[in-house]
């Protein structure tokens, strides 16, 4: 079988992928790992959680202002309260979007897992 030709005899060439057609590819395989992206969310959420009440006791303080102000207001209930929003929120979206099913657990757990590890280096005392 040949390629096809198009009406002035030479053979079509699909032209280079633009920037479109890279997002909707990488849209297209974050939704077909919808599942194991929500994994990495929660285990970066429990991460995250973990790693800062660690940095708390070790008498870091809360670097992002929403959460201190939670700590501050509310203790460790404010705190896993606007964390629990904050999933809440995301399931709720990729529900409510699910064309975003996958981009929705992927852009909580990056900053998660980011979170994470600066607390991790911190506790560490490396950063």
């Amino acid at each position: 079988m040949s390629p096809p030709e198009n009406a002035g005899g030479s053979t079509a060439r699909r032209p280079p992928m633009g920037v479109d057609e890279s997002i909707a590819g990488l849209a297209g395989t974050l939704a077909r790992n919808h599942r194991l992206l929500w994994t990495l969310a929660i285990l970066a959420f429990l991460a995250d959680v973990l790693t800062t009440l660690a940095g708390l006791q070790a008498g870091l303080a809360e670097g992002n202002p929403v959460i201190a102000g939670a700590l501050s207001d509310a203790g460790l209930l404010g705190f896993l309260a606007v964390k629990g929003v904050v999933l809440a929120g995301a399931v709720a979206v990729a529900i409510g979007a699910p064309r975003f099913r996958g981009v929705v657990p992927a852009g909580i757990a990056i900053p998660w897992l980011l979170a994470a590890a600066a607390n991790t280096l911190l506790l560490l005392g490396t950063l």
